[in-house]
């Protein structure tokens, strides 16, 4: 052929494509990696709001304990010279439906000094459900609490009361409001080897993706942590 050679190699000027094998262990390839990372982004999403909630519960436990060592306010919030208040937080395992109620509180309670007593004690005034002022603790809607420990003892049917009694923010525990109208009330004493401990978790996740909060009542001190998989 005139002005060059004819070309006689089929394998020259063609190009291979992929079979479809190759497509599907493509495909296959970007699917497992889609996947992890849904699967990453989505425990990230859900430990950050566990830690967020956990937060929350952190800063109100704290600032409870705040508002009883300066008894600058009473159960109904304004400034009193003459009294103050106890001030705490509710936790409930399974709080009742109806009414509607949170798993977690703030509670107020007026104060009684023992000058004011009878019984020459102190101690916080329960007596009436009028006297009790609630608050709600910032947390997402599907907050649950998946296990209060006190001392090491699980407490799963009864409200659990964590109280600061000014003017030092002594802390009371209870399983029973009423149990703070008895003058001579006072918790087990408290030790660094028995502090409460509340996990958190979310409604859908496993024991596992939990997140702890443990309050030293010896020292006052809070701190998170990651509890096991045999939490109860």
């Amino acid at each position: 052929m005139q002005g060059g050679a004819f070309n006689n190699n089929p394998v020259c000027g063609t190009k291979e494509a992929f079979t479809l094998i190759e497509l599907l262990i493509v495909i296959v390839i970007v699917g497992i990696l889609a996947a992890i990372a849904v699967s990453s982004f989505g425990s990230a999403r859900q430990s950050a709001r566990l830690g967020v909630a956990a937060d929350s519960v952190m800063s109100a436990m704290k600032e409870q304990a705040g508002k009883a060592q300066t008894g600058r306010q009473t159960a109904g919030g304004s400034p009193s010279a003459s009294g103050s208040s106890c001030y705490g937080l509710v936790f409930q395992k399974n709080p009742p439906s109806v009414p509607p109620t949170p798993i977690i509180q703030t509670i107020t309670v007026p104060y009684v000094s023992a000058s004011s007593s009878q019984n020459n004690a102190d101690y916080c005034d329960t007596s009436s459900a009028a006297n009790v002022v609630y608050g709600i603790v910032d947390t997402t809607d599907d907050i649950v609490l998946q296990s209060i420990l006190q001392g090491g003892t699980s407490i799963d049917t009864t409200p659990f009361i964590l109280m600061f009694k000014p003017p030092f923010a002594h802390v009371l525990e209870a399983t029973d409001i009423n149990q703070f109208i008895d003058p001579n009330f006072h918790s087990a004493p408290a030790t660094t080897d028995n502090p409460v401990q509340v996990v958190l978790n979310l409604s859908t996740n496993t024991p596992q993706q939990g997140r702890g909060i443990q309050f030293d009542a010896f020292s006052g001190a809070v701190s998170q942590f990651n509890p096991s998989p045999a939490s109860p």
